[in-house]
Parts: C-alpha cells; sequence; structure tokens
C-alpha cells in the first residue's frame, strides 16, 4: 500500500494524535516551568523566614516584596476589626482577625492579620471586645509581608449602610485592605481624619504583642507535584503515540490478511 493510500485510510487517527501528542507535551513542559518557579518561590520563602526582621520605614512608598520579614512600630485600632469568616482549626469554626495598624503620627495604615480566634455557635454573636483586644499606645510587631488574595467581597448585612457601619466587620472573602476598611472608623483616635490604608498586609509573628492563635499556612503547591503532573502529561502524549503506531499497523496487518485470503480463494 502507498503512503498516501496510508495516509487516506488513517487520516482520522493521525490528525486526532497530530493534534492531542503536542498539546500533552506542551501542558507537561509548562508543569516543569511551574515546578521550577514553585522551587524559586519556596526557596525565597524560606530565605525570607530565616532573615532577620528588617525596619519598616512608614515613608516609603515601594510596597514590602511578599514574606520579607518586618519590624513596624505603630498603634492598633481596635474599633475597627475584620473577621475572615468559616476559618477551620482543630474541627472548631472561627475567624482570622484582621486589624488596622497605623504608624504614631497617623497619616498611614497598614492591615495586620493578628490570628485565629474561635467562633460563636450562634451566628448572631461576634467575637467580644475583650477577646478582640489588642495592646493599647505605641508598640512594635514583626511579621511577614504579603498580599491578599483578591475575590468578590461578600458581607453578613444586606444593605450597602449596614455593612459600612457595623464593626467589626465579617466577611466571606478576601479583597484588598483598602476595600475591606471603607468606612474606617478610628479617626476620632487619629491625628489624621483620612488616613492611607496601605495595600498590603502583614502577617503577625506569634510573639508579637496582640497576636492570637497562628492559623495562616501558604497554599502553594509542591515542586514535587508540579514534576509528577509533567510526567504524566508526557507519559499520555508517549502512550497516545504508540497506540496511533500499533492501530495502523494492527489495521493494515488485517487488510493484508483480507486481501491474501480473497487473492487465494480466487
Amino acid at each position: 500500500m502507498s503512503l498516501t493510500a496510508r495516509l487516506r485510510r488513517h487520516w482520522k487517527i493521525l490528525v486526532f494524535t497530530a493534534c492531542f501528542t503536542p498539546l500533552f507535551l506542551y501542558l507537561g513542559v509548562w508543569q516543569l516551568e511551574r515546578s521550577d518557579e514553585k522551587a524559586a518561590l519556596m526557596a525565597r520563602m524560606n530565605a525570607a523566614t530565616e532573615a532577620a526582621p528588617q525596619a519598616y520605614d512608614w515613608a516609603s512608598e515601594d510596597r514590602p516584596e511578599s514574606f520579607v520579614r518586618l519590624r513596624v512600630r505603630g498603634r492598633f485600632m481596635p474599633a475597627s476589626q475584620v473577621l475572615y469568616d468559616n476559618q477551620i482549626y482543630n474541627g472548631r469554626f472561627g475567624y482570622r482577625v484582621f486589624t488596622p495598624f497605623c504608624e504614631p503620627g497617623g497619616e498611614n495604615c497598614l492591615l495586620v492579620e493578628r490570628g485565629w480566634i474561635a467562633g460563636n455557635a450562634d451566628r448572631s454573636k461576634l467575637p467580644s471586645s475583650e477577646l478582640l483586644a489588642v495592646p493599647e499606645g505605641v508598640v512594635e510587631i514583626t511579621g511577614q509581608a504579603d498580599i491578599l488574595q483578591a475575590a468578590p467581597l461578600i458581607m453578613e448585612n444586606t444593605e450597602a449602610d449596614a455593612r459600612r457601619a457595623q464593626w467589626p466587620r465579617r466577611v466571606q472573602m478576601m479583597v484588598d485592605p483598602p476595600t475591606l476598611l471603607e468606612g474606617f472608623e478610628d479617626v476620632a483616635t487619629l491625628p489624621t481624619v483620612s488616613p492611607v490604608v496601605l495595600p498590603w498586609v502583614l502577617r503577625m509573628a506569634p510573639s508579637s504583642p496582640g497576636a492570637l492563635q497562628p492559623f495562616w499556612t501558604p497554599n502553594v503547591m509542591s515542586a514535587e507535584k508540579h514534576t509528577g503532573y509533567a510526567l504524566q502529561w508526557f507519559a499520555m502524549a508517549f502512550a497516545l503515540f504508540a497506540l496511533t503506531v500499533w492501530q495502523i499497523r494492527r489495521s493494515d496487518d488485517e487488510l493484508t490478511t483480507r486481501n491474501l485470503e480473497q487473492n487465494h480463494d480466487q
């Protein structure tokens, strides 16, 4: 059988293999690239965790790199706290607590993740001010800089005015800190009427004053898992190619056998 005839006979399986084999190979290469990225990210996270904390300058306009450890001086603003709902710790329902932390002059504020606190079985009751209490006056805290993963903001109250007025503010999804602190009400205790809320958060170290139960852990797929997925894609590409060759040969052999039998009968 000529090559042209074989191509016409097997064009469907050849088109299928020609489309999907490169796709599987591409996905395998992409997973290897993701593996390298995750390995670099984990190395950066580990290096930042082991490094000594740097003193943060409130006057700086640059956002700190993610996971960099910082030392920050300022004051907690306990009247305008944010509670990230439906957080489970050791089988118990609770909240991740975010509290504004402002420079002594009050011109800039950042959102500090203090940790986890247990919730009440009665969903209408939020943690008391005693449970959410923070140190008074100017204190120094340490932690790691990070950004919040943006998502649609869902709050418990249905009316917009009520949402803005209720503190502590209970949310179901996280957004950027300026949005979370919309209607920031601690201005009465600040020299500046409209403080600037910085677009990053500080995940507080457990040793810092005002820290709660540590909760946050990086949600990062390991480099090894990406490598495993890459091997799976490469295996699928090889299997598809091998099955295509086997099917074509099998079909051709069957055709040859039928032709020989017909010739023998004649």
